[in-house]
């Protein structure tokens, strides 16, 4: 589907959206862009992480970076294949974690996928190559169609960890509060 992007060694813009989509080879462009989005999401990171359990390292390496973003008021959404419901190492890694953090299950999930902000998205390029290639998405159509695709599957996946920790007893009370009138209807 992506091979035509993968000669491009340039951004292509759309109307008025001069980056729509960049095409990020290797590792070292595909970290930049990411740590990039990642510092400048406020509001929510929604990522969808196929193949089961992650390994144990990988997790530890990105905690700090998850945290990061909770700690400015973002949520954060993950889809997971129900494998990862066997996985202690990953509901130990987002029961640590501070903020508002989802994560659901389901039997099947999509390719890869990082959302910031509702811009700019991550998709992954290649598969099975020895270097990563990546397409990051700006243009505001795909983004939002990507979002609701997110949202979609969000809807139909079980609930695996919901954590809403804060060290502001204030907001620890409005969500206990919270979490109560859900909880009683």
């Amino acid at each position: 589907m992506f091979n035509s992007f993968l000669s491009m060694d340039a951004r292509v813009g759309f109307g008025n959206e001069t980056t729509a989509f960049t095409v990020l080879d290797g590792v070292t462009r595909v970290d930049v862009a990411i740590d990039r989005a990642v510092a400048e999401a406020s509001q929510e990171v929604l990522t969808v992480q196929p193949g089961g359990a992650r390994a144990p390292a990988r997790m530890a390496e990105s905690k700090a970076r998850v945290q990061e973003i909770l700690s400015r008021g973002s949520r954060i959404r993950t889809l997971y294949q129900h494998t990862t419901r066997h996985s202690l190492p990953a509901f130990a890694h987002y029961e640590q974690l501070r903020g508002d953090v989802g994560v659901r299950t389901l039997n099947e999930v999509v390719d890869r996928l990082f959302v910031f902000d509702r811009t700019p998205a991550s998709l992954p390029v290649s598969k099975g190559r020895k270097h990563p290639v990546a397409m990051e998405i700006r243009h505001t159509a795909v983004v939002t169609h990507l979002f609701a695709i997110f949202y979609r599957l969000w809807g139909l996946a079980t609930p695996h960890v919901s954590v809403h920790r804060t060290t502001d007893p204030l907001q620890r009370h409005h969500h206990s509060a919270e979490s109560n009138r859900h909880a009683s209807r």
